[in-house]
């Protein structure tokens, strides 16, 4: 178990988040979301969460969340269309969400006197119908929360200049021209504490109920006006050479992020307070049909807990490609892998707490609530849909005062096995984008080039529709497609990730 003066470092820390007391700059704010759901026809619910530090030092900012009257702005591409406010939703009084506590600990949510910082969720919503379809809808939130001021960065932010001085803004993206869209929902809060020098992961696991693919990037903070004007304001600017895509100062070679999972890994090696912007965008079809944002506070302190995790070890009928990646033949039958899991700190207890498996996989856990649990992946690689699958398991350790906790995405990927390609030349070495042989035959061979960090691979016949999809492997140059029982004719194989889309025509005659 830990000692206390890792809850005090951490208390001083949090407490340095509220530096102002004005409720016209609430910047006890620490995190916040913005989503929506589709209610009826063109009728969407719009959902803000703001996460804000409920410390005496910002007490004064944080007594007018419950009376907030945040603002939306909804626009159709660069059109201002309207504007209509959200009320909150639930206790008004917000609900807690500091991580777990050891027994007898009170947070400063629960006790002004406590060391132990605490954070509060506030959830408003509100309904509106849109007039009409659009591929350009956009939700956007530039911090104004009405009476109650405006939704202020904390000074204490490290990785930007003047943070204290700027408002946080949030942009949801919708189209709905050819069907209607929820946004996924993101199951871990946003309130990830890491220690220096250890490797951590954080992932908001985004789970979408549609089975649209999700493509996450890390992108610059933006500037809100914080005002009726819906305008958004100039960015603050980051320091210490840092940017939206790398936000944090870490260990030379440590810090990645993966575009298809959203995982986020990275070994600290200062002292820091990270503002981070996740923009998560859904492709259906190919096509972009939404996106949301979630902006965060990643606090690295001096506390010594290493948290704890789990990596693929033994692996039956699957191949181990990395620590969280698996590669299976579709030809293979049952495999499985198993997922020990462990915790530096040998007296503490991990439970683990799966998301996302695949339909008809299974994840079995022996041992949960003990020092060394054990995780069996288990699933049918003749019955297991082609291409890249995540879930998702949240370890948490019974640390005290505060339990430690991360999550980490697991992939899995299903490829066709079931033919060997006839022409290979040219394969072995190119990493150029492009599709080759052109003509293909019985395999096509895509070259990611700039899309290899992670992409969905889609080929359309001529009249556009969807006849194959994939994901590509993290880290590889190449994908091979099955052509062989596709007729003669003109395709366009199409590439998404973060960095766009790119569309390829290529011929199959056999």
């Amino acid at each position: 178990m830990k000692k206390t003066p890792y809850l005090l470092r951490l208390a001083i820390c949090l407490c340095m988040l509220a530096v102002s007391s004005s409720v016209s700059f609430a910047s006890h704010i620490v995190g916040s979301d913005l989503t929506y759901s589709w209610v009826s026809g063109n009728t969407y619910t719009v959902r803000l969460t703001l996460y804000a530090d409920c410390g005496p030092a910002s007490a004064a900012a944080y007594a007018g969340l419950p009376t907030a009257v945040p603002q939306i702005c909804v626009y159709d591409d660069t059109t201002l269309v309207t504007t209509f406010n959200l009320s909150i939703t639930g206790p008004s009084a917000g609900i807690e969400v500091t991580p777990t506590l050891c027994p007898g600990v009170l947070s400063q949510c629960d006790s002004v006197g406590s060391t132990m910082p605490g954070i509060t969720l506030f959830e408003y919503t509100g309904t509106y119908t849109l007039p009409s379809a659009s591929a350009n809808w956009e939700f956007r939130y530039v911090g104004n929360l009405g009476s109650s001021g405006a939704a202020g960065r904390a000074g204490a932010i490290t990785n930007l200049i003047t943070a204290g001085s700027s408002t946080m803004a949030l942009s949801a993206k919708l189209n709905n021209s050819s069907g209607h869209n929820t946004s996924p929902v993101l199951n871990v809060i946003p309130l990830p504490y890491y220690a220096i020098n250890m490797f951590h992961n954080y992932n908001p696991v985004a789970i979408d109920a549609e089975g649209d693919s999700l493509v996450y990037s890390l992108i610059d903070v933006t500037g809100g006006s914080g005002s009726a004007a819906c305008t958004y304001a100039a960015p603050p600017t980051y320091g210490g050479g840092l940017s939206g895509s790398a936000p944090l100062l870490t260990a030379p070679g440590t810090f990645s992020f993966n575009t298809f999972s959203g995982q986020l890994s990275f070994y600290p090696n200062v002292l820091q307070r990270a503002a981070a912007l996740y923009n998560i965008k859904e492709y259906r079809g190919g096509t972009l049909i939404g996106s949301l944002q979630r902006e965060l506070t990643i606090l690295i302190n001096a506390t010594t807990n290493h948290l704890p995790g789990g990596n693929f070890t033994s692996v039956s009928g699957c191949t181990l490609v990395d620590t969280t990646t698996i590669l299976v033949c579709d030809t293979t039958g049952s495999f499985s892998a198993t997922i020990p899991a462990f915790d530096a700190d040998a007296a503490d207890s991990i439970t683990l707490v799966p998301f996302g498996v695949p339909a008809g996989a299974t994840l079995s856990i022996t041992g949960n609530g003990t020092p060394s649990p054990v995780s069996t992946f288990s699933w049918n690689g003749t019955t297991a849909p082609h291409g890249l699958h995540t879930f998702f398991i949240k370890y948490f350790d019974n640390a005290c005062p505060m339990n430690g906790y991360q999550t980490i995405a697991y992939k899995v990927q299903v490829t066709d096995c079931s033919y060997v390609p006839t022409n290979t030349k040219g394969m072995a070495n190119s990493k150029a984008e492009g599709v080759f042989p052109n003509p293909a035959s019985d395999a096509l061979t895509i070259a990611h080039g700039d899309f290899n960090s992670a992409c969905t691979i889609t080929l359309y016949d001529a009249v556009g529709r969807a006849v194959k999809t994939t994901e590509s492997i993290p880290g590889t140059t190449q994908t091979i497609l099955n052509t062989s029982d596709l007729p003669n004719g003109l395709y366009t194989v199409r590439l998404i990730n973060e960095s766009g889309t790119r569309n390829i025509t290529v011929s199959v005659q056999h």
